[in-house]
């Protein structure tokens, strides 16, 4: 006779909600390359602010923004999940830290050109 799978205790919205923070917390306080971007952030809003742009803009920066968060965020877990399953040399655990990275450096990269395309149009203008 086997067991019934694991099946969680339901859990509230409310939970669900404060579970997210604690992960945006943790990840944030834990990884210096989040604080990076989030300074980054603060001088693209900031100079956004400055220069006036419009709607449509703002909502690009915006995106922009919350990808590189959320890649880094992404790559915290995977260090994270990496660090609880081997702490020894794993070839594979190595090549998926790689990536998580790369997909960090992507979305920075993209962010930075659209960032730039959007300041330097509106700094054109002016």
């Amino acid at each position: 006779m086997t067991a019934p799978p694991y099946q969680p205790a339901p859990r509230t919205w409310i939970a669900k909600f404060r579970d997210a923070f604690r992960g945006i917390y943790v990840g944030a306080c834990a990884q210096s390359s989040f604080a990076v971007h989030l300074i980054v952030s603060a001088l693209v809003i900031a100079l956004a602010a400055y220069l006036a742009v419009d709607l449509i803009r703002w909502s690009l920066l915006l995106l922009c923004i919350a990808l590189v968060l959320a890649a880094e965020l992404f790559n915290s877990a995977i260090e994270w999940l990496a660090k609880a399953i081997d702490h020894g040399e794993n070839e594979n655990l190595r090549n998926a830290l790689d990536v998580a990275s790369g997909a960090v450096l992507v979305t920075s990269i993209g962010a930075a050109i659209v960032g730039g395309l959007i300041f330097a149009e509106r700094l054109a203008a002016m």
